[in-house]
């Protein structure tokens, strides 16, 4: 397991650890050290709205029979928003003139460790989909999740951009996030691109902090996307006009990015909506927690927030008994259920910084809400999200 692992194995209760490993095998091909190969790939930059380069690396290990070969397949064309196919315009994109390569590096002595890599550049409207296989000095090789990623100024319609897609998977074992641009960016897409890069490489391709690390664990179980301007926030209001509406609509939950500086919010439901201020020293933290509300319907278990949190799996609760009676099934102490300051509600205060709770980097989802996102993943990643 990353290093991630055993601060998640922590938090969670017995039953939720084993199942946390089973779905980590299952679903986070980057993240398995109980399989003989391992093997993970990541594009960079992961979007950027002008013609650039890009480049595609994968790392694989094998302590016992080494890294033979990693072959990287990349298919490169062009996104469109479908009509070329005699429909409607369609809000998740297709491509058009594709064209596939495949990209080997051969490893002589067969190293425990070895890393491949393939450069490219894009021009504006690129839509690319990578996947990369190991293959061990002997035994079977191993793939990564098929990928799909947009690169370059995007077409003019109103489409679904994809930052990290996992396109041969179904839609509903996903959750999709999709990230806005505030009206405040004055049309300047390639900086709130730039800006969304920070915010999830530091969300969910983190091992090195604890904030991060079940989002980065649970990677495979979400598409993120990109969408054009049309959304507005500011403090609790936020706004979607109708072009980017029905791209809302196809997302499970939706971050507007912001350049202006006030408080951000987020509904707490199960899929809404919510803001991040990209300009702040932790724009990265401030997702993980709003998207704690807009996700995965968990409350603020400080004094001063949204202290509440609907269920039907909880982490804020209205009162000591309730708080009490739900803690062993997250692997916490009754004891350690108290009050948030004296707003009549209660958290369980174990374990350590909370996440929805404590703005600080080595925070994370604990006792209730670790249970309650942990549970919403493993449901999506067997078919359903929400």
């Amino acid at each position: 397991m990353s290093a991630s692992g055993p601060i998640l194995f922590r938090i969670a209760s017995a039953a939720t650890a084993r199942r946390l490993c089973a779905v980590a095998i299952l679903t986070a091909t980057a993240l398995v050290s109980g399989c003989a190969t391992s093997v993970s790939a990541i594009h960079d930059p992961l979007y950027r709205a002008v013609t650039h380069n890009s480049t595609i690396t994968a790392n694989a290990s094998n302590s016992r029979n080494g890294i033979q070969r990693i072959d990287i397949e990349v298919t490169t064309g062009e996104m469109t928003d479908c009509t070329e196919l005699g429909g409607p315009p369609a809000i998740i994109p297709c491509r058009r003139n594709a064209s596939t390569i495949t990209h080997t590096c051969n490893f002589a002595g067969n190293p425990s460790s070895a890393t491949c890599s393939y450069a490219q550049s894009l021009g504006n409207q690129s839509m690319v989909t990578y996947r990369a296989t190991a293959t061990p000095g002997s035994g079977s090789s191993r793939s990564t999740t098929e990928i799909t990623y947009a690169g370059g100024y995007p077409p003019t319609a109103f489409i679904a951009r994809p930052v990290w897609w996992q396109r041969g998977e179904p839609f509903a074992a996903k959750i999709d996030v999709g990230f806005f641009p505030d009206a405040d960016y004055s049309g300047r897409f390639t900086d709130f691109t730039d800006d969304i890069q920070t915010i999830i490489l530091g969300s969910y391709f983190n091992s090195g902090q604890p904030f991060a690390s079940m989002y980065t664990l649970y990677r495979n179980n979400v598409n993120m996307w990109a969408a054009p301007f049309g959304a507005d926030a500011n403090g609790c209001t936020r706004t979607f006009n109708a072009s980017v509406t029905p791209i809302a609509a196809e997302m499970d939950g939706e971050a507007i990015v912001h350049e202006t500086d006030f408080r951000d919010c987020a509904s707490i439901a199960h899929g809404g909506s919510g803001s991040v201020w990209a300009n702040a020293g932790d724009p990265d933290w401030i997702f993980v927690h709003e998207s704690g509300h807009f996700l995965f319907a968990q409350g603020d278990e400080y004094d001063g927030g949204g202290n509440w949190s609907p269920g039907p799996c909880k982490n804020v609760f209205p009162d000591e008994a309730e708080c009490q009676a739900a803690a062993p099934g997250a692997g916490a102490d009754p004891n350690d259920c108290v009050e948030i300051g004296s707003t009549g509600t209660w958290r369980n205060s174990g374990g350590g910084l909370e996440t929805m709770k404590d703005r600080n980097d080595n925070s994370n989802f604990r006792n209730n809400s670790a249970e309650c996102v942990i549970d919403r993943f493993i449901d999506c990643g067997s078919g359903s999200c929400y």
